[in-house]
């Protein structure tokens, strides 16, 4: 199936911009440098059992993604990631298109239409979970959140230093935080994880 040519501008930003793995990332990366977030940055990574919070999610998760600019909100990505596969929603200034992502490709349509159009190049089916594995630096905060430093490019934005505040619950990760600078403002990316119980496998489009 051919996109049509109103719906091949939004196919080529799901191409380029599908960075975002479910590490918080908006379904394009916001453009522009690393700022400084709200979770300051640690001086030395301490005991702190990042990957017992990850664990529950080893197989499966859902997560919504919501990226605000000057508290408005611009973009949403909801979805759930099984094994290697993700499928998803990412809704930005009031349109919606849907993408499912497996080993062996990627697709994607408008929400609504039919017919499901090939992304080339695929996007990556890496483990998303593995970057926040992986901190330069980490602490437990007052509150019982950590503050991490990542490097950004694990996120899909410009190399750099990236604080992230990570919130647990029940002894598992729900959410965190970032934030970058997009166009001369501050874009906030929040993620919430949740345990799925849906667990229908996610296969690629006929």
């Amino acid at each position: 199936m051919r996109p049509s040519r109103a719906m091949r501008p939004r196919l080529a930003w799901l191409a380029a911009g599908v960075r975002m793995l479910a590490l918080g990332g908006s379904g394009k990366s916001p453009p522009g440098n690393v700022a400084s977030s709200s979770a300051p940055a640690a001086s030395a990574t301490e005991t702190v059992d990042l990957a017992a919070m990850l664990s529950p999610y080893a197989d499966a998760y859902g997560f919504d993604t919501r990226v605000t600019v000057g508290n408005k909100l611009v973009s949403e990505v909801l979805g759930r990631r099984i094994g290697s596969s993700t499928a998803m929603s990412i809704t930005t200034n009031g349109v919606t298109a849907q993408q499912i992502i497996t080993a062996n490709g990627s697709w994607a349509r408008e929400q609504g239409q039919a017919g499901w159009t090939a992304i080339a190049p695929p996007a990556a089916t890496i483990d998303p979970m593995a970057a926040l594995r992986t901190p330069k630096t980490a602490k437990i905060e007052r509150d019982q959140s950590i503050s991490a430093v990542y490097d950004a490019s694990a996120f899909g934005l410009p190399a750099g230093d990236l604080p992230v505040r990570i919130y647990g619950q029940g002894g598992r990760l729900q959410r965190l935080h970032y934030e970058t600078t997009a166009s001369g403002q501050t874009a906030a990316v929040d993620t919430n994880f949740s345990v799925l119980t849906d667990l229908t496998p996610i296969i690629a489009p006929s």
